[in-house]
């Protein structure tokens, strides 16, 4: 996962695009536009079959099964210990081998940020102690396998929303204004992402890729501030140097 420092960013003023999206779009959408950097990235499936939120596949048929979970009070144990047992009644058509779960969320309770370290400093260990150190938290033996393959990923919405902003000004490859960034980010990706979720979609990379170049370039080219009709800030330069006896 990226992982960034935004404790300084500064806030676009104007409305938020992102009010009223739910905390599982936003997330689906970062590591969506995270994994377009990885070749082998294939596609996001989202409220893929087994109450799972969305699943990230790729071309080695591994998937990074994910769980997003937006509380006040932060993720506990109680609802992890749900998840998991949930996945578990679903295994077979949900996790194989290969295939890793992350579990996105605001923020976690101290307990589970102590059992998430747990996994992490155990996952190379023979299977049977990671059972038995979680079954001391009071976790099924029978769940270690799926508890082994966990990751976390911690982070608040509103980081969410500045990484998406972040990720998909290096996706387009040129600079936009913020407002014609507003404006691509609402039409293809919140309402695909947010109305796909309803219908359990499926998005390749490729057909987003081309959607997002295509909108991009459609916005660049009717932009006031970047149109390419007028004289580019190069050429004014080279322009004014010459006068100077310079140039570029």
């Amino acid at each position: 996962m990226v992982k960034i420092d935004l404790t300084n960013r500064k806030k676009h003023p104007g409305r938020n695009i992102f009010r009223g999206t739910n905390y599982q779009t936003l997330a689906a959408l970062a590591l969506f536009l995270q994994y377009l950097k990885i070749p082998s990235f294939l596609s996001i499936q989202l409220e893929t079959p087994g109450a799972i939120d969305f699943t990230l596949v790729f071309a080695d048929e591994h998937k990074i099964v994910c769980e997003a979970k937006d509380r006040k009070d932060g993720l506990d144990e109680s609802k992890l210990k749900a998840f998991v047992k949930n996945l578990y009644k679903n295994e077979k058509e949900a996790v194989d081998a290969a295939d890793e779960i992350l579990v996105i969320c605001n923020q976690c309770n101290q307990s589970l940020t102590r059992t998430f370290e747990q996994i992490e400093s155990l996952r190379f260990w023979p299977q049977e102690v990671l059972e038995e150190e979680l079954a001391k938290k009071g976790y099924d033996r029978e769940l270690g396998k799926l508890l082994s393959k966990l990751r976390l990923w911690e982070q608040p919405k509103n980081i969410l929303e500045d990484l998406v902003y972040l990720l998909f000004s290096q996706a387009i490859g040129f600079w936009l204004s913020q407002e014609d960034i507003e404006e691509v980010v609402r039409s293809i990706l919140l309402e695909s992402f947010h109305w796909g979720s309803a219908e359990g979609n499926v998005y390749k990379r490729e057909d987003i890729e081309c959607e997002i170049q295509s909108q991009a370039s459609k916005a660049k080219t009717r932009s006031t501030i970047f149109n390419e009709k007028w004289t580019s800030y190069e050429k004014q330069i080279n322009k004014l140097m010459r006068r100077r006896g310079g140039g570029i």
